[in-house]
C-alpha cells in the first residue's frame, strides 16, 4: 500500500529535522557549559534522579546518569496502514449478503491520524511505565471490485441478472484513545536496548457503522541504538496487531442501496528508526519512522524534571 503524497512530505520534512537534532543537543551542551553548568548526559551517577522518589533502586546504578523520572509529551502519529481481509461481502438493495473473494475482490486504504498526550514514570531504572489519550481522525477508501451493482431483467436468458462493477466507497471517522504500556531498558557503555509495548483502545463514529466497544491494538517495538551526549539514535522494528469490523449503506448512482459487511485485521512488523534528544537539560523531543510494509511517522515534544 503505497502512502499518500502529503505523507511523503511530512516524511521529508521528519527526516530534515532527524538530521538537525544532534546539532541542536550540542549546541545545548555547548550552552549548558558556557553557563557553568553540567550538560544532562555528563551528570555524574544519578544527580537529576535524586531530588525525587524515582526510579526506585537508583542508588544501585553506579557511574551513569539516569534521566528525570517524570516526563509528559506532546505526540502526534500519522499511519498509512496495510490491511489483510478477513471477509467481505455485500448487499444491494436490502437483498441477501453475497460473500466476496475479499484477497481479489476487495482493498482498503486507512489513512490515521492522532493527537495526544503521554505522561510517563521511570519506577525503576531499566523499567518505564506510560499513559496517554487524545483524538483520533481516520480517512477510509473501501474499494470493492466486481460487485452487484443493479438488476437488469434483461439479462440471464429472461430471468434477469445482476450487473457488476466496482465501486469505491470513502468514510470518515473520527473519536478518541487512551493507551497503556511499558519499556524495560539496558545499556552498554554508549550502547543501549530497549523493547517498548502498549495496548491501545479506540473508539470511533463516522458514516458506517463500527463496534460500538471500540478496537483494542497491541504494539510492540525491540530497539538497539547509541547514545550521543543528549541524543539517542536507534533502529528497531515495531509489530502492530489489530482487528476491525465495518458495517454500513453507501447510495450508488444506479439508485440502489449498496450494504457491505467487511472484517480486516493486521498483524505484522515494520522496520522503524528514529531519534531521542533532550534539550537544555529537560525538554525532550522524539522523531520515528516506519517504513513498509506499513507507513508511519511519530513526532513528540515534551518536559522531563
Amino acid at each position: 500500500m503505497r502512502p499518500s503524497r502529503s505523507l511523503f512530505r511530512q516524511t521529508l520534512t521528519l527526516l530534515a529535522l532527524l538530521g538537525a537534532f544532534p546539532a541542536m543537543a550540542h549546541a545545548a551542551d555547548s550552552l549548558s557549559a558556557e553557563q557553568g553548568t553540567i550538560p544532562f548526559s555528563e551528570q555524574p551517577d544519578t544527580v537529576y534522579a535524586k531530588k525525587h522518589i524515582f526510579p526506585l533502586w537508583q542508588e544501585k546504578v553506579k557511574g551513569r546518569s539516569l534521566p528525570p523520572a517524570y516526563g509528559v509529551m506532546l505526540i502526534n502519529n500519522w499511519m498509512d496502514s496495510d490491511w489483510r481481509f478477513d471477509s467481505a461481502a455485500v448487499s444491494l438493495g436490502g437483498s441477501n449478503p453475497i460473500s466476496l473473494d475479499a484477497a481479489a475482490n476487495a482493498t482498503m486504504d486507512l489513512n490515521i491520524g492522532t493527537r495526544g498526550l503521554k505522561a510517563d514514570l521511570w519506577l525503576l531504572p531499566f523499567f518505564n511505565v506510560f499513559a496517554g489519550g487524545g483524538v483520533v481522525d481516520i480517512d477510509v477508501s473501501l474499494g470493492l471490485r466486481d460487485i452487484p451493482l443493479s438488476f437488469d431483467p434483461d439479462l440471464g436468458e429472461g430471468e434477469g441478472d445482476y450487473v457488476h462493477g466496482d465501486v469505491i466507497v470513502p468514510m470518515e471517522f473520527d473519536g478518541g484513545y487512551y493507551s497503556l504500556g511499558f519499556v524495560l531498558a539496558g545499556a552498554y557503555r554508549h550502547f543501549y536496548g530497549a523493547v517498548d509495548a502498549s495496548w491501545v483502545k479506540t473508539s470511533l463514529e463516522g458514516n458506517a457503522s463500527l463496534d460500538s466497544e471500540g478496537f483494542w491494538t497491541f504494539t510492540g517495538a525491540p530497539k538497539i541504538g547509541y547514545n550521543a551526549g543528549l541524543s539517542q539514535i536507534y533502529i528497531g522494528a515495531r509489530y502492530v496487531s489489530k482487528n476491525e469490523h465495518y458495517t454500513g449503506t453507501v447510495a450508488l448512482a444506479s439508485g440502489n442501496d449498496l450494504g457491505f459487511d467487511v472484517k480486516i485485521t493486521t498483524d505484522t512488523w515494520a522496520p522503524n528508526f528514529g531519534m531521542r534528544t533532550v534539550i537544555l537539560e529537560h525538554w525532550e523531543f522524539l522523531v520515528e519512522v516506519a517504513g513498509d510494509p506499513r507507513h508511519q511517522i511519530t513526532v513528540g515534544a515534551g518536559y522531563r524534571w
